[in-house]
């Protein structure tokens, strides 16, 4: 998981890059990521510099913060917390969903709790050294309900 940034358009990307060829050399010269309404910005200090040629351009809208999921097991409602960039990486909305990992002394109720946790994940990040888990901000109190039944630690990164 690594946070980035979303710069979203006024309309749907191809359209946008369809109808103004600046538009669309600067996407591709600058070697952004796209995705339906937007490009994505990996390096933090030239955001003010891509908001200003897409507002210059008046095609942009809104920026936010995303988490890209280096290694995404997606559950049923990930389209609705994030998408899949064209280059089939991805992002969730940071302010949509709240990032947590686990922990405990026995494994079976690490499982157990995770288990009945499933139902209501957004997605899962498998990397190589923890795995993290996604969930709806709103569920917060849920998932630590759930971490307190089984008696297992979970961790929030907010």
């Amino acid at each position: 998981m690594r946070k980035t940034i979303g710069l979203e358009l006024t309309k749907e990307t191809t359209e946008i890059s369809r109808k103004n060829k600046k538009v669309a050399s600067f996407i591709k010269e600058h070697n952004l990521e796209v995705y339906d309404y937007g490009v994505i910005i990996t390096n933090e200090k030239d955001v003010d510099f891509f908001i200003g040629f897409f507002q210059k351009e008046d095609v942009f809208d809104a920026k936010y913060s995303l988490f890209k999921i280096e290694t995404p097991e997606q559950k049923s409602v990930f389209t609705d917390f994030g998408f899949i960039s064209y280059s089939d990486k991805s992002y969730l909305y940071e302010e949509l969903i709240i990032p947590f990992t686990t922990s405990g002394n026995n494994e079976k109720d690490v499982s157990a709790a995770l288990e009945q946790m499933d139902e209501h994940l957004v997605a899962i990040d498998r990397g190589a050294t923890k795995t993290i888990y996604f969930v709806e901000r709103y569920h917060q109190q849920l998932i630590e309900g759930i971490a307190d039944a089984y008696n297992i630690n979970v961790i929030f990164y907010l």
